[in-house]
């Protein structure tokens, strides 16, 4: 009975660990993933743009305002595409920042993807296998960001 009492007392003593805007980010996002993927109803492509516009609208909170000389005063979501079988699928999670048109005068735009260490590590895990049919990425924060690879 010493024994239970002592766990029980343990158990009770380990604070609640709530889960980190990121981690909320990142399970609604898988969410929608699986509940999207394989509807190419109207009815899924505005599911589709309603999930990427919360998510984007979970980004703007968690990465705080940016502002970058010469580029767009607000990010739009780096995601193309919840859906897995679509090019697009797998890009960073974070905001996009575009050199607006009339400054540059082509359509090849510069821009620039804001996200945060957690996002960007996360991100390598999950590509830590195959990239887009190409080598895993290095696994290595300061690696990812040196390479020319990509």
């Amino acid at each position: 009975m010493k024994h239970v009492l002592i766990a029980l007392v343990a158990l009770i003593a380990l604070p609640a660990r709530a889960a980190s805007p990121e981690e909320d980010y990142l399970a609604a996002r898988d969410a929608y993933i699986k509940t999207i993927q394989h509807d190419a109803t109207d009815r899924g492509f505005e599911r589709h743009n309603a999930a990427l516009a919360d998510l984007e609208s979970q980004l703007r909170k968690i990465i705080g305002p940016t502002a970058l000389p010469g580029f767009a005063a607000e990010g739009k979501i780096h995601l193309d595409t919840l859906s897995p079988e679509d090019e697009g699928f797998g890009l960073l999670d974070g905001l996009v920042y575009a050199i607006p048109l009339d400054q540059k005068g082509i359509d090849d735009r510069a821009s620039v993807v804001v996200t945060t260490v957690g996002l960007f590590e996360a991100w390598l895990r999950a590509h830590k296998t195959k990239w887009w049919n190409q080598d895993p990425l290095p696994q290595d924060l300061r690696v990812a960001l040196q390479s020319d690879e990509r």
